[in-house]
């Protein structure tokens, strides 16, 4: 405690290829220190949080809107905005009031403050100022509420940031987790077999559980990074393709927009909002979060449809590994995203435009389903499709960059709510990436296709029979792979005309 670290800040700029950054780390004791500390080592963590140059010519940061007008926590969760601060371009900082802006609340875009639960159970509600409150026990009181309910508010109301409510303890997200989640052991026996089990003793490595379910999917919380490692294995195990010779199962686990995270990354509090029923139908028109650096997780932005009004744009973050794609009309990765996947997001009828990040590597299961893209582009970087990703009524053109390294493109289980990854559209026509190795039940069923063709010397090794199933004319399908399919002879069958070019 006698020790001060402290370190200059590195201003917005770009470290090109031969220029040198400095910045400065200092130690001191401090003034009022009245003996040296009895320790031998003292250990100071720096962490440089950068986004990458995608090159060009370069373009200063947006200007972020003021940090007056958000309110965020003590562990930099973004708790709510005030939407008298404007809502035609809401540009989110890297830091409010020099905290790192790290994860984005549920509704927090129409909230007019935050819940928190303490450690005994208690509700705390926390609001950004006084003037916050005595709007929201006046708005109580407008709509009925009584003295009693309105006493229990009040007595039970923080203000972000103050002494009283730093020196509660409130519950955590690993709190959270540890109390409600199903607990598993993954291990493997004596004969080297994976074994996943559900256990209701204090032996295990797996939690099993969701936040909020009405925003996070459901996701596995580690104890170790060797139990993460296990479990991936085990779903990679189970990908349908390995059963056809397709050896490559990488990014398998994250199909259905499983997440993998270990409980040491839970150490912040879980916050829900205080919903503002005043600014709920004024609807943000852009939500820009590419300044926000540090926001490594975001399982959807909530709170983006207001009434009968709906978001236009949102651009993402750069710096997330995952994502549930946000309810908005157009959602915009930026050039330096360094997102791997996309999850199961139930996003509707709503996203009309997105450009996918050339960082992609899974499209999970149901990542755009129903929606009103007309057009889709697949990064040449994904690996896997999963089932129902694009299934809909819309999509009328599907490309494929050059070079692409798609593997798998997953159709459904054959029950009566799933579909297949492109199942239900307008295809008329489309050509297939020659590394494609596995396309599974109903991938394009359901479409207008005409034509099918592959990319000479494809590597395909299993196209089920019922692909192309549900679609009103009739195909030619041409094949280019070195042998023929044993369940696609070349010839007419099922109103399909299959011939192999070689």
């Amino acid at each position: 405690e006698g020790i001060k670290f402290s370190h200059s800040e590195i201003d917005n700029t770009v470290l090109t290829a031969g220029k040198t950054i400095t910045f400065t780390m200092k130690v001191e004791f401090l003034e009022d220190a009245t003996s040296i500390p009895n320790v031998e080592n003292v250990k100071y963590n720096l962490e440089l949080v950068y986004v990458q140059y995608n090159g060009g010519k370069y373009t200063p940061a947006v200007e972020t809107t003021e940090e007056s007008c958000f309110m965020i926590s003590d562990d930099g969760t973004l708790l709510s905005y005030d939407k008298s601060c404007g809502t035609d371009n809401v540009v989110i900082p890297a830091k409010i009031n020099n905290m790192p802006v790290k994860r984005v609340a549920s509704l927090a875009f129409v909230s007019t403050g935050a819940i928190a639960p303490s450690s005994t159970g208690e509700s705390i509600y926390i609001f950004k100022n006084e003037e916050a409150k005595t709007k929201y026990i006046e708005n109580m009181r407008k709509e009925g509420s009584t003295d009693a309910e309105i006493n229990e508010i009040m007595q039970s109301s923080y203000i972000n940031g103050s002494a009283e409510l730093s020196s509660l303890k409130l519950k955590t997200a690993k709190d959270y987790i540890l109390e409600s989640g199903q607990k598993f052991k993954i291990y493997k026996d004596s004969s080297n077999t994976m074994k996943f089990e559900e256990t209701s003793s204090t032996d295990y490595n797996i939690i099993y559980s969701s936040i909020n379910s009405s925003v996070y999917p459901y996701e596995y919380y580690c104890t170790t990074s060797d139990a993460c490692d296990l479990l991936k294995e085990y779903y990679r195990s189970k990908d349908p393709a390995r059963n056809y010779g397709v050896t490559d199962s990488s990014y398998y686990e994250y199909l259905d927009a499983t997440g993998f995270q270990s409980l040491d990354n839970l150490d912040y509090v879980l916050y829900y909002s205080i919903p503002d029923e005043s600014s709920q139908l004024k609807a943000i028109k852009t939500l820009d979060l590419s300044q926000a650096i540090y926001v490594e997780e975001l399982s959807g932005v909530d709170g983006l449809m207001s009434g009968a009004e709906l978001t236009k744009k949102v651009i993402l973050p750069p710096n997330v590994k995952g994502l549930i794609i946000p309810l908005a009309e157009e959602v915009i990765f930026p050039p330096n995203s360094t997102t791997e996947f996309i999850g199961e997001s139930g996003v509707g009828p709503y996203v009309k435009a997105i450009n996918l990040p050339s960082s992609l590597k899974v499209i999970g299961e149901g990542a755009l389903h129903v929606s009103s893209l007309t057009s889709v582009v697949i990064p040449s970087s994904v690996v896997r499709i999963g089932q129902g990703a694009f299934a809909g009524d819309s999509v009328t053109t599907l490309k494929f960059e050059k070079g692409s390294h798609l593997i798998a493109i997953y159709g459904s289980d054959s029950s009566e709510y799933d579909a297949g990854a492109f199942e239900g559209n307008k295809l008329s026509n489309v050509i297939i990436p020659k590394s494609v190795e596995y396309i599974g039940y109903r991938a394009f069923a359901g479409n207008n296709l005409t034509t099918v063709s592959f990319e000479a010397n494809s590597k395909l090794k299993y196209m089920d029979s019922s692909v192309f199933g549900g679609n009103s004319n009739p195909i030619n399908l041409t094949l280019t792979t070195p042998t023929d399919l044993s369940n696609w002879p070349a010839g007419t069958n099922d109103n399909i005309t299959v011939v192999y070019e070689r």
